[in-house]
């Protein structure tokens, strides 16, 4: 590109943040990110990313911070939170203030959100989910996840918008999966909640920022009302097309960090006891705990699996490597940093 376009990043500090700028930095683009003071950001920083600080809610700033921008990419958000309450500020209110604040742009640009598959709710053990199927929600953050996004069809009329959901992210940066990796290495065990037959979706962040960039360049866009015949509409499921079971992900992720994994179920009992612990923790820190009853509701809820099928005749999306090397290249990134 002659003149480098430039992308709008919330939740630069992110997990997926700190994997995207760096995508959109070698294709040419010059990055802006929306964070907050209290943020570590040394790596958006060394990457030479224009920072602006700054409040989700507030929307003259994000307008402000979102001049000449073709494009923007939502990517903030919250996966724990004290309340119901919160989880709906944060996900729902403040997908609506950054829409606003793109429909005040001229030229208007197109708009990226990253949703999740627990927006769906959990699959069917054989049938992984696909763009048309009804969503039914079953956690907290699956239902503030999908209110966002029909939250944004106010605003498909103005807007270029296009939704991703994306099965369970993992790689460089990640919090989640780096626990279930640390914990194999450390001790050898996988624990996994109850000895039910659930598969799930995995999506490497290369692959994802691969499938933002394609959703940004020629995806679908999302209509202001639903189809009758395409429900699905400017929707995106992405994942690698490999689901794994929780035996086969513990021989991959013991392999990815040589150790063999003991897979440990837990009893639904006991992770129901230690959700609620995890909850009271919380409210006593005034800080979420990563473990809570909506983390266990998710977990027992059933398979959590869906096909990109859609994703690769639209837009051209391919998983680059195997999840293997994928998950091999995650507990790599774990040693150069001294995670253990």
């Amino acid at each position: 590109m002659d003149k480098k376009e430039r992308a709008f990043i919330t939740g630069g500090t992110g997990f997926l943040g700190q994997n995207l700028a760096p995508f959109l930095v070698e294709r040419g683009y010059e990055v802006v990110c929306y964070v907050r003071k209290s943020s570590h950001t040394d790596i958006l920083e060394k990457l030479g990313a224009t920072l602006v600080y700054g409040d989700l809610g507030d929307e003259d700033a994000l307008a402000q911070a979102m001049d000449g921008a073709s494009v923007v990419f939502h990517l903030a958000a919250c996966i724990s939170a004290l309340s119901k309450k919160q989880m709906m500020d944060i996900n729902c209110h403040d997908t609506e203030v950054v829409a606003r604040a793109a429909a005040r742009q001229n030229p208007l640009p197109k708009f990226i959100y990253v949703s999740s598959l627990a927006a769906a709710g959990p699959s069917s053990f054989s049938r992984p989910h696909t763009e048309d199927d009804t969503p039914s929600p079953i956690s907290n953050y699956g239902h503030s996840k999908l209110a966002a996004e029909e939250a944004l069809r106010q605003f498909a009329p103005k807007l270029e918008i296009t939704i991703l959901r994306p099965g369970i992210i993992f790689g460089p940066h990640d919090h989640e999966v780096r626990k279930w990796l640390v914990a194999i290495k450390l001790s050898g065990i996988f624990f996994i909640p109850a000895l039910r037959k659930y598969r799930f979706s995995f999506i490497h962040a290369e692959d994802m920022c691969d499938a933002m960039i394609l959703a940004a360049e020629r995806g679908e866009r999302l209509p202001a009302q639903k189809s009758a015949d395409h429900p699905g509409e400017g929707i995106y499921y992405v994942a690698h097309p490999q689901n794994l079971n929780y035996f086969e992900m513990g021989k991959i992720m013991g392999k990815a960090v040589g150790r063999k994994a003991f897979v440990l179920p837990v009893s639904v009992p006991t992770m129901w006891i230690a959700g609620l612990g995890g909850e009271i923790i919380g409210r006593i820190r005034r800080k979420p705990c990563a473990l809570n009853r909506d983390k266990c509701r998710e977990a027992l809820a059933g398979s959590w699996t869906c096909s990109a099928q859609k994703a690769v005749e639209q837009l051209g999306f391919k998983n680059r490597r195997s999840l293997q090397e994928q998950f091999d290249d995650a507990a790599s990134f774990l040693r150069e940093c001294k995670i253990s």
